[in-house]
């Protein structure tokens, strides 16, 4: 079932938006389920589609050899852009268990940096609107043929994950 946080007051922007990594707008394409921009930000139809961008997005990244949560992040949250980025850095690398230059090389360690990374965008709140079943579904979206069993401990439990989101290796479409 297709999650909507549009319009509900007191979430965080990225919530908001359905948008939980607050990814901008690119200039010639746009994401399945993107309807609008907020703040500065993509508005997305649901919360798997915009998790389903943020996966896209970081898979691209990769793609391009930005393979370690520095490079990730330092283009991600820039520090031109009013972000502290070396805390981002840290954060992302504290909660994911992986240090922050070591080049990602498997498909858990990608999933622990992008649950790690919507928890900074999103602050502890994530943990009471984003689910096991949300990532999921959005990583249903993007054609993943086998999808590891999430532990049900509601988000913490995300990051105990081996393997659930192998489309960052195995591709995806727009």
């Amino acid at each position: 079932m297709l999650v909507d946080y549009r319009n509900m007051q007191g979430l965080p922007l990225g919530l908001r938006n359905n948008n939980p990594g607050n990814i901008r707008p690119l200039s010639k394409q746009k994401y399945i389920g993107q309807v609008g921009t907020n703040g500065g930000f993509i508005v997305f139809d649901s919360l798997q589609h915009g998790i389903r961008a943020m996966l896209i997005d970081i898979n691209n990244k990769r793609k391009r050899g930005l393979d370690t949560i520095e490079k990730i992040i330092s283009v991600w949250a820039p520090p031109q852009d009013n972000n502290n980025t070396r805390s981002y850095i840290d954060t992302v690398s504290k909660l994911s268990g992986i240090p922050s230059g070591a080049i990602i090389s498997t498909p858990g360690e990608l999933s622990s940096i992008v649950l790690a990374m919507i928890y900074v965008e999103n602050g502890s709140i994530v943990s009471r609107y984003v689910t096991p079943e949300n990532i999921r579904e959005a990583a249903a979206m993007v054609n993943i043929k086998s999808v590891a069993k999430v532990a049900s401990g509601g988000f913490i439990g995300l990051f105990i994950l081996s393997g659930f989101l192998a489309l960052i290796y195995y591709g995806s479409k727009k």
